[in-house]
């Protein structure tokens, strides 16, 4: 526990510091291209192939759908995000009949792993960028650490056990409210000291939907694998596993208030 608590703040130091940077291309797109390339690496990395070959091809397809630009590329994810839940959502209710994470399942999560950490610099380069991407994250930390904490205190019932025995209904429900809290609190701050003004109503929806979908893309990560067999996709976090161990949530949540955004406009004005 003590390991999972010192990565997870050095982690969250390397987050907002690059988010305070995030303002320079450079930074923005370097930090966007490591998150995918080592996503992808860790989903390669544990797929069954006999023509480890073909892994070149699907890292040199990622690498140019990060780094080349997608016309209308926010539209595009109100399509690829809900089919990806759907897809997702029929593995976890398949997972016996699944017998192998092959090369085929590997490529499919590989490029819808990378168009969704696309959606990280197409929000941060709109109106509010800025706020609304460190909402975002902020929503996934917070999500992540109350379910964890009121899973530990106060569950009992499980809320994916074949996926994500940890996992309990009322972690899940202490994740949501305290995200809805905190999105709460960001705003009144934010509305006082950097004179944004926040649709409330239209914030607590976000929170709500965020929260819920950042935790449906954590499971589905997490049906990967255990498709797989494996408990983490990595080591490069101690305590946490890999990129996607810690970013599953993340990804999904992002691309998700893109879509929020693209679809209402958002809830800062």
């Amino acid at each position: 526990m003590i390991k999972r608590t010192l990565t997870g703040a050095v982690v969250l130091v390397f987050v907002y510091a690059w988010l305070f940077f995030s303002h320079i291309p450079l930074v923005l797109y370097i930090g966007t291209l490591a998150l995918g390339v080592l996503a992808i690496f860790e989903i390669l990395r544990i797929c069954k192939t006999d023509k480890p070959k073909n892994c070149y091809y699907v890292m040199t397809v990622s690498v140019l759908l990060l780094i080349l630009p997608i016309p209308q590329y926010e539209y595009l994810m109100m399509l690829i995000l809900p089919v990806a839940l759907f897809l997702f959502g029929l593995m976890m209710a398949g997972k016996e009949q699944i017998k192998e994470f092959n090369f085929t399942f590997a490529t499919v999560v590989s490029i819808v792993a990378v168009l969704l950490f696309k959606s990280i610099p197409t929000l941060r380069n709109l109106d509010n960028g800025l706020y609304y991407l460190t909402f975002a994250v902020t929503a996934c930390f917070v999500t992540d650490v109350a379910a964890l904490l009121f899973g530990k205190a106060f569950g009992s019932r499980k809320l994916c056990p074949k996926i994500s025995p940890k996992k309990t209904v009322e972690g899940a429900i202490g994740g949501l409210a305290c995200t809805v809290i905190i999105a709460l609190i960001a705003a009144i701050l934010l509305q006082k000291y950097a004179g944004l003004h926040f649709d409330i109503i239209t914030l607590v929806i976000w929170a709500v939907l965020v929260s819920i979908v950042g935790q449906f893309g954590d499971l589905c990560m997490s049906v990967v694998k255990r498709v797989a067999g494996v408990k983490d996709f990595g080591n490069l976090l101690p305590g946490h596993g890999g990129i996607l161990d810690r970013f599953d949530s993340h990804m999904f949540a992002v691309a998700f208030t893109l879509i929020f955004y693209a679809l209402g406009g958002g809830f800062i004005y």
